[in-house]
């Protein structure tokens, strides 16, 4: 937790920033540690991960997500049913971040799905990513290739 507020803090403008640190800020909402892995060839979709902590007083709600690099982003959510790994839209209750929690987006879990990306993600890129909540509004983050 220290060190996501040492990062929010150090990288923190007012309003939607985006920002080598990889961190947006959006008042009392942050999103932190936004990661991917670099894409094989041909792949046309890849997932994006990251952690959003909500320092408001009261609950948030992640409504949307876009990407220059997607046709398409979508919040899903992995789990496994039946010892049957299953993936599917992420309902209005999987994407509601309580005040003072976290949400943490992650392998077989909740997740940003990059679909028709425009390009294959490589070591090194640095993809924008940009969420829309419900009281928040618009919090503009990156991207980073490679596991935080």
């Amino acid at each position: 937790m220290k060190r996501r507020f040492a990062l929010a803090t150090a990288c923190a403008l007012s309003g939607a920033m985006v920002g080598a640190c990889g961190s947006g800020d959006s008042g009392d909402l942050t999103v932190a540690e936004a990661w991917t892995r670099a894409t094989p060839p041909g792949a046309e979709v890849a997932a994006f991960y990251l952690t959003v902590d909500n320092g408001a007083d009261a609950p948030d709600e992640l409504l949307s997500a876009t990407s220059p690099r997607c046709a398409m982003a979508e919040l899903h959510r992995s789990e496994v049913v039946d010892d049957l790994m299953q993936m599917g839209p992420a309902n209005a209750q999987d994407l509601t971040v309580d005040a003072g929690q976290e949400m943490v987006f992650e392998p077989t879990g909740l997740h940003v799905m990059c679909m028709g990306m425009t390009e294959p993600i490589v070591d090194g890129d640095q993809i924008e990513l940009t969420l829309e909540f419900a009281n928040a509004g618009r919090v503009v983050t990156t991207v980073t290739v490679g596991e935080p």
